[in-house]
This record gives C-alpha cells, sequence and structure tokens, in this order.
C-alpha cells in the first residue's frame, strides 16, 4: 500500500507510482514493437490529479506531454528519462526506508550467521561453528561483524538509525562452540 511508507509524504510516493506505471507502459512500447499497452485510467487519472506537483517536483515536467509522447511511441525526452529514474529512486528509497524502519535487526542478524553455518554441508557446519566461535571474544566478534557485513549490513546508521549495534554482535559472539552447535542441532 502506497500509504503505509512512514516516512514520505503519501502524494510524493502516489505520483512516483504513477511515473513508474508511466514508465512500465512506455518501455513495453518501445520494447515489443507490437506492444498495444496502455496506461490503466487509474494512473492517467492520479497523473492528471498530481499535475501541478509533478510539473514542480519534476521541474515542470508536463505530465500530458509526457504521456503523449508514451501512447505514440516516441521514446522518452532527456527530461522525461530523468524524471522516471528520479520517480524509481524515490520510490524505492521510501520502499527501503519503510522496511528497515519494520525489521528486527538483532533476529535478521541472528538469521544472517545462522543461514551461514547452515549453507554448508554437515561436515562444514562445524567447521564454521568452530572458524567463528573458537576464537577470543575480539576476534569472535570481528568475524561476526565482518559475516554481517558480507550478508549486507551496513555498520553505518542510516536514515532510520539502522545498524548493527555493538550490543547484537556481541550477543552472538559471546556465546561457545557447543552452545551454538546445541542451539542448530550440529
Amino acid at each position: 500500500d502506497l500509504h503505509s511508507f512512514p516516512t514520505r509524504r503519501s502524494s510524493d510516493l502516489t505520483a512516483a507510482w504513477a511515473l513508474l506505471n508511466l514508465a512500465r507502459v512506455w518501455r513495453h512500447r518501445l520494447v515489443h514493437s507490437r506492444s498495444r499497452a496502455k496506461l490503466q485510467p487509474r494512473v492517467q487519472s492520479v497523473l492528471r490529479s498530481f499535475a501541478v506537483q509533478i510539473a514542480a517536483d519534476y521541474q515542470g515536467l508536463d505530465v500530458d506531454l509526457m504521456a503523449q509522447h508514451c501512447q505514440s511511441g516516441d521514446p522518452p525526452r532527456f527530461k522525461e528519462a530523468s524524471a522516471l529514474f528520479r520517480a524509481a529512486h524515490e520510490f524505492v528509497q521510501a520502499a527501503d526506508e519503510s522496511l528497515l524502519a519494520a525489521l528486527d535487526l538483532a533476529r535478521f542478524c541472528e538469521a544472517a550467521v545462522d543461514a551461514y553455518v547452515m549453507a554448508a554441508d554437515t561436515k562444514q557446519q562445524a567447521t564454521r561453528v568452530a572458524n567463528l566461535w573458537g576464537k577470543d571474544a575480539k576476534r569472535r566478534q570481528r568475524s561476526i561483524v565482518n559475516l554481517l557485513q558480507d550478508a549486507g549490513v551496513s555498520l553505518v546508521a542510516d536514515a532510520s538509525g539502522q545498524a548493527v549495534p555493538d550490543s547484537v554482535a556481541r550477543s552472538i559472539a559471546m556465546r561457545t562452540v557447543p552452545e551454538v552447535r546445541q542451539r542448530l542441532r550440529i
């Protein structure tokens, strides 16, 4: 649902959603020569109702002219292409912020470490556990943080404030090899 993104004005997301739908139709018409793809009435309605906002936010972009270019099969002009790229970026950024705000980072980190261990064959699982938890406390924590970074977790807080807190990495690293093996049934 467009309106569930907490960090953006819903009108900004609705406009971006409509522009992305226009981009999808436009791409389809350009790539597939026999395409009859058309803008859905709802998308056209949203574009018209947000025309003033889109013009203000996207350097004077004229949505009616853009829709005409789309329907005629003409390639997008520079301003149109850059507006579509920007709309996609803003929409994805809002989706990321929403997902990260709802993420239980400690559970995610735990699952990422478990997935790393369990992805190996049975013999290698025990080796991975020993390699991660068979070191001194500082090296264990550093290894856990490196593994989490490899899994895409950032050490730097983003707009939502999410990052790997030391306490999460430390709590995972404080386990012993026998505790981990028992928990993962290795």
